[in-house]
């Protein structure tokens, strides 16, 4: 019981990280130096000073190459913020550009730029 106490600990030190970006981007949306975009300013770095507390506790009691193992759940819950505070629209592009996918016309060097 008090190991899976540990990872709903983890994952809701991740969840309290990416609020941070609800903030900035709340911050973002103000006039600069208004008093609301201190406001949020403090609370995103009032966020950041209590997520680093959170995770030196963690990796005090759990194994730091497992700890970090979850830290991509911060990016899914940075969609969900996004996609419920914000409104923000959750697309996978069609096709997205890779640059070492092989073309159908030979290269003559490892990576062939287009002139401009």
């Amino acid at each position: 019981m008090l190991n899976v106490l540990k990872y709903i600990a983890l994952i809701g030190t991740f969840f309290i990280y990416t609020t941070s970006g609800v903030f900035s981007k709340l911050a973002s949306q103000r006039e600069f130096l208004s008093p609301g975009y201190i406001a949020f300013l403090a609370c995103t770095v009032s966020v950041l000073g209590i997520y680093a507390v959170l995770w030196q506790q963690i990796i005090k009691r759990m194994d730091v190459s497992l700890a970090y193992m979850f830290k991509g759940t911060g990016v899914v819950f940075g969609l969900m913020l996004a996609h419920y505070v914000f409104g923000e629209a959750i697309t996978s592009p069609s096709r997205a550009p890779v640059p070492w996918r092989q073309s159908s016309t030979p290269r003559t060097r490892s990576f062939d730029f287009p002139n401009p």
